[in-house]
């Protein structure tokens, strides 16, 4: 969160869903010219943080870290209100953020459902925007077809594969492999068609 100039003293509140976030901030809280107070109630998806400067140094910035509990994004509300050194208010107002879920690590799940006929969802999650490749392979190491070949941002991501080669054609059953290529990570599963 930003600061306008002058700022001296605020009140956020952040209103967030429990079950999927939660919250707390990395403002410096040991300097000797700042009070600084914080609560938070996760059950009911709110944080405050009140501060007041007792100095001539005004706080520039509150950074807020959103820690996700599971794979959605969320819409989160911040109402705050700021006052200046003569108790003025300088900024008040209320602002909806959408907040996207990113993983820490790459990973590639089991496909579900396994084994299938006709169709498998893939779920996979990337920490970091970037190129990514996924291919699916018979049983000899040859390309079946190529499901995801673009630059994807960072996020939890399922796709699916209808058991048809590059040319729609239904592949016979047997055991396939799907592979994950991104810059930084590269690992296959396997998958079994039935009919």
């Amino acid at each position: 969160v930003s600061l306008p100039e002058g700022a001296a003293a605020g009140q956020v509140v952040v209103y967030y869903p429990p079950v999927s976030k939660q919250f707390s901030t990395t403002t410096d809280v040991t300097s000797e010219k700042r009070i600084y107070l914080s609560a938070r109630e996760q059950e009911a998806g709110q944080m405050l943080v009140e501060w007041a400067d007792l100095g001539a140094e005004n706080m520039k910035e509150m950074v807020l870290i959103s820690q996700s509990l599971d794979r959605s994004d969320a819409d989160i509300t911040i109402s705050y209100t700021i006052f200046d050194e003569q108790k003025q208010i300088i900024s008040r107002g209320t602002q909806t953020v959408a907040l996207k879920a990113i993983p820490d690590s790459y990973a590639l799940h089991n496909n579900f459902p396994n084994p299938f006929n006709p169709v498998t969802n893939i779920f996979y999650d990337l920490p970091e925007s970037g190129y990514v490749r996924m291919v699916i392979y018979d049983l000899l190491g040859r390309e079946v077809t190529t499901l995801i070949n673009e630059t994807m941002k960072s996020g939890y991501y399922s796709t699916r594969w209808n058991g048809r080669n590059q040319y729609g054609e239904p592949v016979s059953a047997g055991i396939y492999f799907y592979h994950l290529q991104t810059g930084a990570y590269s690992k296959a599963q396997k998958l079994l068609l039935v009919k």
